[in-house]
């Protein structure tokens, strides 16, 4: 199934913005009640990102999940050739928990 029409490039390029990798590996993050700032402190002691680029990455992917379009994203990771099989595979365990 091909993602890159018209009606997901946005959510495509805000994926790009977050990382797919990063996207996945820490959902329960961007799922959080936390405010933007304290998530971005939390996904900095995880990875090596600066500030900026943890708020960058959080807001895109809050603004993704506001949208209601986690499983969608979760698919085009899942569906992703470029993408690390292990990464690939937790998309698809956290798009079947969410069934």
């Amino acid at each position: 199934m091909s993602f890159q029409n018209g009606s997901n490039a946005s959510l495509i390029r805000k994926l790009h913005s977050v990382g797919y990798a990063c996207f996945v590996r820490h959902l329960p993050l961007f799922e959080g009640d936390s405010d933007i700032a304290e998530a971005a402190a939390d996904l900095q002691e995880k990875e090596d990102f600066t500030s900026k680029a943890c708020r960058s990455r959080v807001s895109h992917a809050r603004s993704i999940l506001a949208a209601g379009q986690r499983n969608t994203a979760l698919t085009i990771i899942a569906d992703s050739e470029n993408v690390p099989l292990a990464v690939r595979e937790a998309a698809r365990t956290a798009l079947e928990k969410s069934r």
